[in-house]
């Protein structure tokens, strides 16, 4: 159903608390296509929890390490910063709509779904976007938010793109 919908579908497990240790929500970003709508989304969540909003971003590739003689590792520090930099944006665009939220900001070399199941362990709400990809599309790529609602330790809302193409 997550997979699918053409709205935003909360999931929780039957073996899910409710009440999570801290009042936070959390939002998983993708930085090089960044979903509007979930961090709206992620935002309304947290204002109507009085909760604090954490932006998490995790990216890594095996591709990115070095293979060969001579061969040489990207800047990672430059790309986290980077990272860092756009998630500021993204917050500032929501902090006159959502003055009362607090945000943090969290980059992280790992892999996103890794972050997110983390992270769930001590949110109230996990917020993933999806791309709304299916079939083999889906398997070829992978999927973040389908591997999140799987690991997860708190109730996931999966947020679909406002439209699909």
């Amino acid at each position: 159903m997550a997979t699918h919908a053409e709205c935003p579908v909360l999931v929780i497990r039957p073996h899910e608390a409710l009440l999570a240790p801290e009042r936070r929500v959390a939002v998983g970003v993708d930085v090089a296509d960044i979903s509007e709508e979930a961090l709206d989304q992620a935002y309304t969540e947290a204002a109507a929890r009085g909760a604090r909003l954490e932006l998490l971003h995790a990216n890594f590739h095996f591709s990115e390490l070095p293979t060969g003689p001579g061969m040489v590792a990207p800047d990672f520090k430059a790309l986290d910063e980077s990272a860092r930099c756009i998630l500021e944006a993204a917050a500032a665009e929501r902090r006159e709509r959502f003055p009362e939220v607090p945000t943090d900001i969290r980059v992280e070399r790992v892999r996103p779904s890794t972050l997110l199941t983390e992270a769930s362990q001590r949110v109230a709400l996990l917020v993933v976007g999806s791309h709304g990809r299916t079939g083999l599309r889906r398997l070829m790529l992978g999927s973040v938010s389908a591997e999140t609602l799987h690991t997860a330790s708190c109730p996931v809302l999966v947020v679909p793109p406002a439209t699909r193409a």
